[in-house]
């Protein structure tokens, strides 16, 4: 057994997944807001498709439809 000062320094296994879904919405902001519609709406259906669950999807439908609107 690990003394439990030793099991905070554990490190995660290679194959954990991480969420990246913050990047991938900086990246369509980001996109958005230099005029780069047809960019931003790719990273922003990449973000709707890939990471369905994460706390930017309402942010990424809205700006989904703000570029389809325009």
């Amino acid at each position: 057994h690990w003394p439990e000062a030793r099991k905070r320094d554990y490190r995660f296994p290679a194959s954990e997944s991480f969420d990246l879904s913050s990047t991938q919405y900086e990246r369509g902001r980001v996109l958005f807001k230099k005029g780069s519609l047809q960019e931003a709406l790719q990273q922003f259906e990449l973000l709707i498709n890939e990471f369905p669950y994460s706390k930017w999807i309402a942010e990424s439908f809205y700006y989904r439809c703000e570029i389809l609107f325009q």
